[in-house]
């Protein structure tokens, strides 16, 4: 099968195939030139930011004292079901608070977005 060079980014399976030298394939792409878009708060969504505090076992008014936004801002954000109606700089507040308690985020890149805890250093 035939893949172009985005396919192969999104298909790992066939990027490995392709990049598997033990059966001389000739590499059609390298996994260097798979690059994915960071994730963006913008991409946040209420049941995101409820995974990301359970988690963390971490409490709403937590996150909103880490956040330095009030408690009724993250709840608001919670309850959405799309993206969180709220300001882009709030957003990034709630995102920069979750990854500085160890999480990181996952975006889209077409297996929808996910937060995981990070790898420690």
């Amino acid at each position: 099968m035939d893949h172009e060079a985005g396919d192969l980014c999104d298909d790992p399976v066939a990027l490995g195939r392709h990049l598997d030298l033990r059966h001389h394939m000739i590499p059609l792409v390298s996994q260097a030139s798979c690059t994915y878009k960071p994730f963006e708060a913008a991409e946040l969504t209420g049941p995101l930011i409820k995974a990301a505090r359970a988690l963390l076992r971490m409490r709403a008014e937590e996150l909103a004292a880490d956040a330095m936004l009030g408690l009724a801002t993250i709840k608001r954000a919670e309850r959405a079901t799309g993206r969180i109606p709220l300001t882009a700089s709030n957003a990034d507040r709630i995102l920069h608070a979750l990854i500085a308690r160890g999480l990181e985020f996952l975006p889209e890149n077409g297996g929808g977005v996910g937060v995981r805890l990070a790898k420690p250093n």
